[in-house]
């Protein structure tokens, strides 16, 4: 069984399955899978809550530093595409290696990020706190991420599209 396989599935009928070192988890409301490492717990009750943004969340985002300078109009058509999430600690946002297409703003909580060279025998470390946007560096230029992001606490988030800025 490859991963393409998997898409055929139904993906209320499952939420959860070992494959090789991976689990691959499916969300009832999802449209894509997530790989976690085999170690993490599996539970029945979503993990993570996506919704679009409100009337304050656009102007929270808007008034962001980041995000202040951009014409209003570009920054409605962005609008559309931001998404509110909370997770629980101990979630992962993303993995190095993954497809490079979002930003994040964090609204509450503390993220970790943590970057591994070839051998595991040199780490970095950083943490990134409320009212941060992350990942900066590469956000034009790199088609993956270089570093992974896990939770540390319940964090709230919007989800940004790089490929709208």
């Amino acid at each position: 069984m490859s991963i393409n396989d998997l898409e055929a599935f139904p993906k209320q009928l499952w939420e959860g399955f070992f494959y090789g070192k991976y689990c691959f988890m499916v969300k009832s409301w999802g449209h894509s899978l997530r790989s976690v490492n085999k170690y993490d717990r599996i539970t029945k009750e979503p993990k993570e809550r996506i919704e679009m943004i409100t009337k304050e969340d656009y102007q929270l985002i808007r008034s962001h530093p980041a995000f202040s300078e951009i014409p209003v109009e570009k920054f409605d058509k962005l609008a559309v595409e931001i998404h509110y999430r909370e997770i629980p600690k101990g979630q992962i946002l993303f993995f190095a290696g993954d497809k490079r297409d979002r930003i994040f703003l964090v609204v509450e909580g503390y993220v970790r990020i943590e970057e591994f060279d070839s051998s595991d025998t040199f780490s970095y470390m950083d943490y990134i706190k409320e009212g941060a946007v992350f990942p900066y560096g590469g956000m034009f230029t790199d088609s993956t991420y270089h570093y992974t992001a896990t939770s540390m606490t319940t964090v709230k988030y919007f989800s940004i599209p790089c490929s709208a800025l």
